[in-house]
């Protein structure tokens, strides 16, 4: 449990895993985190945990569930994703980080709502913009994506 372990290509400094769970500490509107985000997440790091598999990121704003959920849906978040791992590594070295990409379909927000059973073109948009996130990601220094979720 706590020896060193590989997952997929990279090794974590044991088993121990905090799964994707939202904290509910980013705006509401624009996803951008609040201090308290950077506070819970570097609190885990400093509990030496293996992984930390960030709370679930919208990918879109016609994908953002109606709740205070992190944001991923353009480049200018890159840098709210640098500082939260930069935390992180400050707090724990040996961290590694991954991300939860999500698109929440017909569950969003009135204003956001997408009916993808409806509409093939809805649901390849939201198939377009879980292609071209992965790059975004990368440049937020995550380890990698473990989970892309498209809620239907």
């Amino acid at each position: 449990m706590f020896n060193k372990y590989t997952i997929a290509n990279f090794e974590v400094q044991n088993r121990c895993v905090r799964s994707a769970t939202a904290t509910g500490t980013c705006d509401l509107v624009t996803g951008i985190p609040e201090q308290k985000f950077y506070d819970v997440y570097e609190s885990l790091a400093r509990g030496n945990v293996g992984l930390i598999i960030q709370e679930h990121a919208f990918v879109s704003l016609k994908g953002h569930a109606d709740h205070k959920q992190l944001g991923i849906h353009q480049d200018s978040m890159i840098q709210y994703h640098q500082l939260a791992n930069s935390k992180m590594r400050a707090a724990n070295n040996n961290i590694k980080i991954c991300s939860q990409l999500a698109h929440a379909g017909p569950n969003c927000s009135n204003e956001n709502k997408i009916e993808i059973n409806i509409s093939r073109q809805s649901f390849k948009d939201a198939q377009y913009t879980f292609t071209f996130i992965g790059v975004r990601q990368l440049f937020c220094v995550h380890v990698g994506i473990l989970r892309m979720t498209l809620i239907l």
